[in-house]
């Protein structure tokens, strides 16, 4: 990220030089982070759009509050298949 800074990259690549450094740990939290946060917002879309319906407080809250990617794709099959909010309901605690 810092080697993107005027007048640093070839430092940078000099520096690294010889070192097989492919994978920042904080760059993979962010993207990590922008995906729970794509995901929440279009497992509410769809949810509000097979319902017909804004989402409940509840429901919303629950979506929200999740920043579990695995948690949240199940969550997304479900609502794929949901007709309401209380199927949607159903489905997550099962």
């Amino acid at each position: 990220m810092f080697a993107e800074l005027p007048g640093v990259w070839s430092l940078w690549k000099r520096a690294l030089e010889g070192w097989n450094v492919r994978v920042s740990q904080q760059v993979l939290e962010w993207q990590t982070e922008a995906k729970v946060d794509l995901l929440r917002a279009k497992l509410l879309r769809v949810l509000e759009v097979h319902c017909e319906a804004k989402s409940p407080t509840d429901v919303a809250s629950a979506v929200q509050a999740s920043a579990d990617l695995e948690q949240l794709s199940r969550w997304f099959d479900a609502a794929l298949m949901a007709k309401s909010y209380d199927e949607f309901r159903a489905a997550i605690k099962a």
